[in-house]
């Protein structure tokens, strides 16, 4: 949730409605034409974030359900 907040906070700032992507481009020395990073990056990210917490909650808990049965308790 922080991350959707965080992605669609720029484009407010420059008069655009919330959540709309916007693009810029990183001029890195060595590399022609820089690369274009833009705001909906952070969303993914977020996204990923959100799926990779509750992949490994899931597998926690059946892990800590496993010891329990196999503990007898």
């Amino acid at each position: 949730m922080v991350a959707a907040t965080i992605s669609g906070l720029p484009a407010m700032f420059v008069g655009e409605p919330f959540l709309k992507g916007l693009w810029f481009t990183l001029d890195i020395p060595g590399y022609p034409g820089g690369i274009k990073l833009g705001t909906p990056v952070l969303f993914d990210i977020g996204v990923y974030l959100v799926v990779l917490g509750g992949t490994a909650l899931m597998a926690l808990t059946l892990e800590a359900y496993r010891d329990d049965a196999a503990v007898g308790g």
